[in-house]
C-alpha cells in the first residue's frame, strides 16, 4: 500500500479512508460497502456510485445509516439483507478481522463480483 495512505497516530499505522478512497472512481457503477457499520466508505461513495447497496448485521450503527441515508435524502443507496450478483465494486474496511473463516469470505464476495 502507498505510503500517501497511511497516517500514524500514536506511533501505530491508520488507513487514511480520505486519501484511500479518493483513488476509487465508482461514477455509474454498483457499490457494495460490506460489513458497512455506519456507512462512512459507502456513502463517500454515493455522490459518483449509481447504487451503493449496505450489507451488516443488524445493530445500532445500521439504525444510524438508515437515517444518515434519509436525512442525505439519498434514493441510490439501500441497506440490503441480501447481496446480489452483480456489484462493480465492493469494499470491506474493518471487516477480515472480525470473521472467523476470511478466506471463504473473500471467495464468497469475489462470487458478488460482476465479471
Amino acid at each position: 500500500m502507498p505510503d500517501e495512505y497511511i497516517a500514524k497516530i500514536d506511533g501505530v499505522a491508520k488507513i487514511d479512508s480520505k486519501n484511500y478512497l479518493k483513488d476509487i472512481n465508482a461514477t455509474g457503477l454498483k457499490v457494495l460497502d460490506f460489513g458497512c457499520g455506519t456507512g462512512e466508505y459507502g456513502l463517500r461513495l454515493a455522490r459518483q456510485a449509481r447504487e451503493v447497496h449496505f450489507y451488516d448485521i443488524p445493530n445500532r450503527a445500521t439504525e444510524f445509516l438508515k437515517w444518515r441515508i434519509a436525512d442525505r435524502k439519498l434514493e441510490n443507496c439501500k441497506i440490503v439483507s441480501e447481496m446480489d450478483n452483480d456489484y462493480d465494486i465492493i469494499i470491506n474496511v474493518d471487516v477480515l478481522e472480525h470473521v472467523y473463516k476470511p478466506v471463504e469470505l473473500l471467495k464468497e464476495l469475489t462470487v458478488k463480483v460482476r465479471s
